[in-house]
């Protein structure tokens, strides 16, 4: 418990506009390594919520090994040719987090791009919070329908 406060305490929810009710060591409810292996990137993926990607705040720590984190909007903006898939992306250096909450947690495809290819790169994932059967309904399936999966 000591352990869950003490990084909840560094992550200071308030200050990143994260509700502390939600990320706290009360809804901590798993430490997860990720262990990459040398590989080189992660896929673009969304964390389907009633399987392994449980956690309605996900917080990812760099243990070891830089990375770069992009992520791609589930819908597009513009008509016809003009027609994009908004994306956004990021530098995640070792020892530092990044949060997937709300629509960037539950909307939006993630992948890590791996800056030492062949390296060691180890993160951390901490998972707060539960969805129920109908939060995953609403907040999941009607943005990623089963047959875009």
């Amino acid at each position: 418990v000591r352990v869950a406060k003490d990084l909840c305490s560094a992550i200071n929810p308030a200050r990143a506009g994260l509700d502390p009710s939600t990320v706290c060591a009360d809804e901590l409810i798993a430490y997860q390594t990720n262990l990459h292996n040398g590989a080189q990137h992660l896929a673009a993926h969304l964390d389907w919520p009633l399987h392994e990607g449980f956690g309605r705040v996900i917080v990812t720590v760099a243990i070891r090994g830089s990375a770069t984190i992009l992520l791609i909007s589930g819908s597009t903006v513009g008509e016809g040719d003009d027609q994009v898939q908004p994306a956004f992306r990021f530098h995640l250096r070792e020892g530092e987090a990044y949060v997937l909450s709300d629509n960037a947690r539950n909307k939006t495809l993630h992948a890590v791009l791996a800056d030492d290819v062949g390296g060691t790169r180890e993160s951390l994932n901490l998972r707060f919070g539960i969805h129920t059967d109908k939060e995953a309904e609403e907040q999941i399936t009607r943005h990623w329908p089963a047959d875009t999966m």
